[in-house]
């Protein structure tokens, strides 16, 4: 058997071992691989960049652990975007574990700027019956979630969410929210708050979303429906270098771009041998 013989019949096991190396060597030495930097992206970092300080983002974790490779780097950019733009935070949850995944995420880029809780930003957590709150939260959001933070803490005692502070969110509506973003996974998630709050208010809103959901969100970019859109990992390193964030994501899009080719070589080997080998036969 020769060379272009063996290349049709490559072991898998020898293909999974180069594609493991190849992407280990990127965790542990990333190359810095250049990225270009896409139009939805820069839709989504100029939508937030063109806010005012003091005025407040929306912050939604629609996520589960299972996503958090691809989204944790996406709100720590956003996050680290917002707290140096001089903008107010306020975080809720439609999924169960997301604001347990996001609080120390947030809260990491909080203290980078020197930012305090309660002030500059709060956390509302996750709340059963979640789209139902959502709703509610238009009209009033002390009520809507009981009156008090994702740690107890009574709304009251946070300057933020004070009613006797005139600069207070009290509401999820145009009057108090400036700009909505929402770390998706799935359903429920942006589509929600398009439909009972950023379309009705006028809000401009935009999604971060896993790489599997972003050609369906497309649509509503062109739309104009988002205004914006950070699409998976490489939408995350994307993010990162036009906030000027902790480069966290450069290593996995590195991991992914040497196992892209490392794939794409043993395709080509292996279809180069096929044709060779038809033709040494012949």
């Amino acid at each position: 058997m020769n060379f272009w013989d063996r290349m049709q019949d490559i072991d898998v096991r020898i293909i999974y071992i180069v594609i493991f190396l190849v992407c280990t060597i990127a965790v542990i030495k990333p190359l810095g691989l250049p990225i270009a930097i896409s139009n939805t992206t820069v839709q989504a970092f100029e939508t937030m960049d063109s806010l005012e300080p003091g005025d407040v983002v929306w912050l939604d974790a629609a996520y589960s652990p299972g996503s958090e490779s691809e989204l944790n780097p996406m709100v720590l950019a956003v996050a680290h975007h917002a707290f140096k733009k001089d903008l107010k935070v306020v975080t809720f949850a439609l999924w169960n574990m997301g604001q347990k995944i996001v609080q120390p995420l947030i809260e990491d880029r909080a203290e980078h700027f020197g930012k305090e809780y309660g002030v500059d930003w709060v956390n509302l957590g996750f709340r059963p019956a979640a789209l139902m709150v959502l709703r509610a939260m238009r009209d009033g959001i002390h009520d809507a979630v009981g009156g008090v933070d994702d740690f107890g803490t009574p709304l009251s005692e946070l300057p933020l969410m004070d009613p006797d502070n005139p600069n207070a969110v009290l509401e999820l509506n145009d009057k108090y929210v400036d700009l909505i973003v929402v770390f998706e996974t799935g359903s429920p998630g942006t589509v929600d708050y398009l439909t009972y709050v950023a379309l009705e208010y006028d809000i401009p809103i935009f999604p971060a979303l896993v790489q599997v959901s972003v050609p369906g969100a497309l649509a509503y970019v062109q739309s104009g429906d988002y205004s914006g859109l950070i699409p998976g990992l490489r939408g995350a390193a994307e993010y990162q270098i036009l906030a000027g964030a902790p480069p966290t994501a450069a290593t996995g899009t590195d991991a992914q771009s040497l196992g892209a080719l490392a794939i794409t070589a043993f395709i080509i080997l292996g279809n180069l041998g096929y044709l060779l080998g038809r033709k040494n036969a012949a």
